[in-house]
């Protein structure tokens, strides 16, 4: 048998992914099929046929099954159209962004994202800070200031908390002209470390161990303001998102 074109395969994927699904359990015959999709016959006799050029499945003593190729390939396949899902809904806020901007697009894999709305330009700082508003450890690189990011830190600290900020020099100068008291007592209590970044950052990310788990964010600005919040708790993206920290980290200065 002649191997598969890739472009064929991929149709064929798309087209009958979903019969190839109904196959994950076992054997099933093409009237068990039929009865189980709701499909006419001969939408599962194309199917069929497609799927086993394909090599994705095989006849067996009780009907059709999966082989390990399409057994492999309907995970893979799954994998990436939740990656191109995740990417297709956070396209918005990716324009934003420079195109050399340093981001995995393991953020976007079952993300929650918050766009700035016109009657409503606070909910993604407002979505982002509420959640980590009881977290036992946090750690964060930001472009900008927010009353509400200020306010939460401040708590968090008193609570015992701990809290660590690489900021660039401009939110710094905010937050000692704007923020001092709160600024200082959540540092002289131990609970804040504050660090200060040589450069920008072209978005704002946290990672926080919440009561629900790690969770990490992305938070993405334009001139105007906030444009958007990335939000995230799969494990793949809370990985990328530590990882990221400690690359700015690395490059910040303690602040006394």
């Amino acid at each position: 048998m002649a191997a598969p074109d890739l472009a064929d395969f991929l149709e064929v994927m798309q087209r009958r992914g979903y019969l190839l699904a109904e196959l994950r359990n076992g054997e099933m015959t093409k009237p068990e099929l039929e009865g189980a999709l709701d499909v006419s016959r001969s939408t599962i006799d194309r199917g069929v046929r497609e799927l086993e050029s394909e090599m994705l499945i095989e006849r067996g003593e009780n009907g059709y099954r999966q082989t390990l190729a399409g057994k492999l390939a309907l995970r893979e396949y799954a994998a990436f159209t939740r990656r191109i899902a995740g990417l297709y809904r956070g396209t918005n806020l990716l324009t934003s962004m420079s195109r050399d901007a340093p981001f995995d697009l393991a953020m976007l894999k079952g993300a929650r994202i918050v766009a700035s709305e016109r009657s409503y330009p606070h909910r993604p700082v407002e979505t982002l800070y509420d959640r980590i508003a009881s977290a036992t450890t946090v750690r964060e690189f930001t472009p900008a200031v927010h009353p509400q990011q200020v306010a939460t830190y401040a708590d968090l600290a008193d609570d015992g908390a701990e809290v660590e900020l690489v900021l660039t020099e401009t939110v710094v100068e905010r937050l000692l002209s704007s923020y001092a008291d709160e600024f200082e007592g959540a540092m002289a209590n131990g609970g804040l470390t504050v660090m200060q970044a040589s450069g920008d950052f072209q978005y704002g990310l946290t990672v926080a161990r919440t009561d629900d788990g790690p969770l990490a964010a992305v938070m993405v600005y334009t001139d105007a303001g906030v444009r958007g919040c990335i939000v995230n708790d799969d494990e793949a993206a809370v990985e990328w998102a530590r990882s990221r920290y400690e690359v700015e980290r690395e490059r910040a200065t303690p602040l006394g």
